[in-house]
């Protein structure tokens, strides 16, 4: 029997997803309670709020330029009309208006227009050092994100107002965030249902614009921070090999290099989570006594 050729091929079904729904709302739910349950231990007396994202591993790498995926999703991750601030890591030679203008620039370039503000780490540090002018900051914004990078740093200068009104900075790692293959669907605070839309919805907006469609999807997995990446689709074999003339040295190399981020952020990832089972249990055990 011939093995079929691209002429044969209907674009629209290969490129279409074939989510299993069933498995992404155990998932969802799973991590949902997860969450729930570790905030409880935790005895956290302010909103933890953590983003729901995909994780999405592909047979064969884009050699095209890197670019923002925009799709839309039924349930806003955040409403257009909220205003956040971003307080950014301080960029090395840099004074603070380089800083800022280094950050706008950078979200211009990947379509990013809702932060309404940029500041500093070393202007925070400076301008809002009294109780009074950290109270007008807090009050000034929806949403607070900080750098990952710099955010061990925060506590000592934010202050329990922020705390108190559930407005503490959002850890955001700057770098996976524009250009890791992981996209944040929704939070946290969200239903289980409007979680479940959004992800089958960003797959399906996905399949439509990666090269290869649906079958060029090797793995999806769901995770929030600190959580394991639960699997909702697996692929063993890449059905479009048929229709590969070639398997060029660039793009072994390239997945060869995508392999090895996997397992370096995999294993980061497990050791964060067995830090944070740890400092659980140890205050279990402080309660109990």
């Amino acid at each position: 029997m011939a093995c079929p050729t691209k002429q044969h091929v209907d674009i629209v079904e290969f490129r279409k997803s074939r989510l299993n729904t069933v498995k992404v709302r155990q998932a969802v739910l799973a991590l949902f309670s997860q969450h729930k349950l570790k905030q409880q231990s935790n005895s956290t007396l302010f909103s933890d709020e953590k983003y729901l994202q995909i994780q999405l591993t592909t047979w064969k790498i884009s050699g095209g330029k890197k670019k923002l995926l925009k799709i839309n999703l039924p349930h806003p991750v955040r409403s257009d009309d909220v205003d956040i601030c971003l307080i950014s890591r301080d960029e090395p030679g840099k004074d603070s208006e380089s800083c800022i203008q280094h950050v706008q620039d950078l979200f211009q370039e990947k379509g990013v227009s809702n932060i309404k503000e940029v500041i500093p780490l070393k202007d925070l540090i400076a301008e809002y050092k009294s109780f009074e002018s950290r109270r007008k900051l807090v009050r000034m914004y929806d949403m607070f994100l900080a750098d990952k990078r710099i955010f061990h740093r925060l506590a000592p200068h934010t202050g329990k107002e922020f705390y108190k009104r559930n407005k503490y900075p959002i850890r955001v790692d700057m770098e996976k965030f524009f250009f890791h293959s992981s996209m944040c669907v929704a939070t946290t605070e969200h239903s289980v249902e409007d979680a479940v839309d959004n992800v089958i919805a960003a797959v399906e907006g996905l399949t439509t614009k990666i090269s290869n469609g649906w079958n060029n999807i090797k793995a999806l997995h769901l995770k929030v921070e600190h959580s394991i990446a639960l699997p909702i689709h697996e692929s063993l074999v890449f059905e479009d090999w048929w229709a590969e003339n070639k398997i060029f040295k660039e793009d072994i190399q390239k997945m060869k290099r995508q392999l090895t981020l996997e397992k370096r952020t995999a294993e980061t990832d497990d050791k964060e989570e067995v830090s944070e089972q740890k400092k659980a249990r140890k205050k279990v055990k402080r309660k109990t006594k």
